[in-house]
């Protein structure tokens, strides 16, 4: 007859001392895992501080460049909007403009995500005269805390001006300004009225 494995009978002092050890190792496990979650919360918080004390400011990687940042005609319609009021206002301050019409809004994106530089070509009324003279001004344009464009023809940033200057020397927009030059020269010569008119204002600007 096989002897009958048996399970060892613990006596009252022994059961109190392995419940004892049962609930210790309970506790130190206990206090092993809340330690471990703590100490992956904490690096969780370090690399979130991390992420945000290292983040680049948003740019157009590829603004610098014709190839990325092709001179394209403005399809936003808020943006043409906020353009028009500008030119609105504009002739409303101005003694010789009557209006800008024609106006033709081309754009290239800026070097800050959402900037825009603009070109715009326009046909000037000037007071009391028939023929329109051609135009082109560049302005730059971003979105202020509201969301809406806010218009901007003098820039005193320096860093914002060279970007300008980048961006307008690529030959997309250089083709642009001696279009609008062409244009300029044929309609001085075809009103001598105009001519004489666009001369005193030049001689009026620079005195």
């Amino acid at each position: 007859m096989s002897e009958e494995k048996r399970m060892p009978v613990l006596t009252g002092k022994k059961k109190q001392i392995f419940y004892t050890g049962l609930v210790y190792l309970l506790v130190c496990f206990m206090t092993a895992g809340v330690t471990v979650f703590l100490t992956k919360e904490k690096k969780d918080e370090v690399k979130e501080v991390s992420a945000v004390v290292t983040e680049e400011p948003k740019v157009n990687t590829g603004y610098a460049a014709m190839e990325t940042n092709p001179l394209l005609e403005n399809r936003d319609e808020e943006l043409a909007g906020a353009v028009e009021a500008y030119y609105q206002e504009l002739s409303g301050k101005e003694a010789y403009a009557e209006a800008y019409d024609g106006i033709a809004i081309y754009t290239k994106d800026g070097k800050a995500k959402g900037s825009r530089i603009l070109y715009v070509r326009y046909n000037m009324k000037i007071r009391g005269i028939y023929t329109e003279v051609p135009g082109l001004e560049t302005l730059y344009a971003v979105k202020d805390k509201d969301g809406k464009f806010d218009i901007q023809a003098e820039i005193s940033d320096e860093q914002i001006q060279t970007i300008i200057e980048e961006v307008s020397a690529q030959t997309d927009v250089q083709e642009l300004f001696a279009q609008v030059e062409a244009d300029y020269e044929q309609a001085l010569g075809s009103d001598a009225m105009l001519a004489q008119a666009v001369e005193d204002l030049k001689n009026a600007a620079s005195h």
